[in-house]
């Protein structure tokens, strides 16, 4: 297969011009939305192309590539859309418009299977069999004409797979099941956004995820009985909440999800009853 594939850095030319329908897809150089990068974005309008956009990584300005996700007039469809959306959201500061997501129509419309990754769509609905094999590469330097057209292939067969889902979908009564249930992609962006593996010096060895405001405004006196009001935003915020919540007798397990919690209850156990072993001192009550 002939694929027309463009390398853009930074963003998207200005004269570009799409239709009312792009696949859309993101590579990163790990899946810790806190630590690490958005590098690419691909796009393909359908017909074997993909325009790669390497994004400037010190200020992630692409308003062109922007004002697009941002149309709500252009459908754009994703695959794995919560992963994708969380970095754009992240880097990029938007909330995506209009978006489809070819992972949760596979899980409404395919219940004749387990298997819902974008290869085993693919296969399925083009008879291709796509290799993953660069999915753990380093998308964050110059890139290879191997890794181009690995990104491409992530975006190029994805107008097929909305099509064929999408009549799936229509045939068995789903497509407003489906159509209700990708209304809420954002907000469950906003939930994964807000939401940071934590750990505590007092709690060895256990960690979890905690969902806290990402800006806060707090009144407070310094050593000199100055009064200050400051707002604290990222992770210095997320750090005076956990301490504060310590001054209020609340430790970071007590937000946690009720299920992680049932797991770690035993170990929880042994670490209030000193059963535990740290490479620093730590003091129990008896």
């Amino acid at each position: 297969m002939n694929l027309d594939i463009k390398l853009h850095k930074d963003d998207l030319p200005d004269e570009m011009i799409f239709s009312d329908k792009i696949a859309v897809d993101c590579e990163f150089t790990g899946l810790n939305v806190n630590r690490d990068a958005l590098c690419l974005v691909q796009i393909s309008t359908g017909k074997n192309d993909a325009h790669i956009i390497q994004l400037n990584r010190e200020n992630y300005r692409a308003p062109n590539l922007k004002d697009l996700l941002l149309n709500k007039n252009i459908n754009k469809i994703f695959h794995f859309a919560r992963a994708d959306l969380l970095f754009i959201k992240k880097h990029l500061g938007i909330n995506v418009e209009n978006v489809n997501c070819t992972k949760i129509m596979s899980k409404i419309a395919r219940s004749y299977s387990d298997k819902h990754g974008l290869k085993d769509l693919v296969k399925e609905f083009t008879n291709t069999d796509l290799s993953k094999s660069l999915q753990s590469s380093d998308f964050g330097g110059d890139l290879t004409d191997k890794q181009l057209q690995y990104c491409a292939k992530d975006v190029i067969y994805l107008h097929k797979i909305y099509e064929s889902l999408k009549n799936i979908l229509i045939r068995e009564k789903r497509f407003d099941l489906y159509s209700e249930t990708v209304k809420f992609i954002n907000t469950r962006v906003n939930l994964d956004i807000s939401s940071f593996n934590e750990g505590c010096l007092s709690i060895p060895d256990v960690r979890g995820d905690v969902k806290r405001p990402d800006s806060i405004k707090i009144r407070f006196y310094d050593q000199n009985f100055n009064l200050h009001i400051k707002e604290f935003n990222g992770i210095l915020s997320r750090v005076i909440q956990h301490e504060y919540d310590h001054i209020q007798g609340i430790l970071f397990t007590d937000k946690i999800s009720p299920l992680k919690r049932k797991i770690i209850e035993k170990k929880l156990s042994k670490i209030s009853k000193g059963n535990i072993n740290s490479n620093y001192k730590m003091l129990f009550n008896k």
